[in-house]
């Protein structure tokens, strides 16, 4: 029986077989040691057992998430990244508590798209505070194994929506990390008040 803590004896396997396959890479593929276990059982669980699958999320993470933005949790969590979305667009994103559905207690993040003008980032480094705290975020939402089994929600408040809240050099880099890097499941991306153009 799984918990919050604890993995079911397939989900253990899943771990195994994706540890064996990271050690058996050309060249072996390792993970950041401040993941711990928690980190191979986030990446065996969005796996689902499908180890060759959960290996490219791995050495994608590695990429982009280690190598690309130099991400630890521990650095991020104490430098500027940590609360930039609040202070540079106060009240764009917030959190509700879960909400239970099919069984499942998923965590959830609002995302209030008015609130948030990219042409306003300064610099490069803003630009790397803008993925450093969403990794810090994703990482909230994954902060048990029930939640990295059930995943997010992700709701969006569109209505009033141009081109001011967009910036596609961001999109193009943000899409790669949702889709098969980041260990984290998108259960449900609802969009309120998009139109036809989103």
């Amino acid at each position: 029986m799984s918990s919050k803590h604890t993995l079911t004896p397939e989900e253990n396997g899943w771990c195994r077989d994706l540890r064996d396959a990271m050690a058996a890479a050309k060249p072996p593929v390792t993970l950041p040691s401040e993941g711990g276990d928690f980190l191979l059982a986030q990446f065996a669980l969005i796996g689902k057992g499908q180890t060759s699958k959960a290996l490219e999320r791995v050495r994608n993470y590695n990429q982009h998430v280690v190598g690309e933005y130099k991400y630890s949790m521990q650095t991020c969590a104490a430098s500027p990244a940590a609360g930039f979305f609040e202070r540079k667009f106060p009240g764009m994103m917030y959190v509700v508590p879960n909400i239970e559905r099919d069984g499942l207690s998923h965590p959830v993040m609002c995302f209030d798209v008015l609130g948030y003008e990219p042409d306003r980032l300064e610099g490069k480094e803003e630009f790397e505070f803008v993925f450093q705290e969403m990794f810090l975020m994703f990482d909230l939402f994954n902060s048990d194994l029930d939640e990295v089994r059930a995943g997010l929600m992700f709701v969006t408040q569109c209505k009033g929506m141009g081109w001011k809240n967009v910036n596609m050099e961001i999109e193009k880099r943000a899409a790669p990390l949702y889709s098969n890097c980041y260990p984290l499941k998108f259960s449900l991306m609802p969009m309120i008040g998009a139109g036809s153009a989103v």
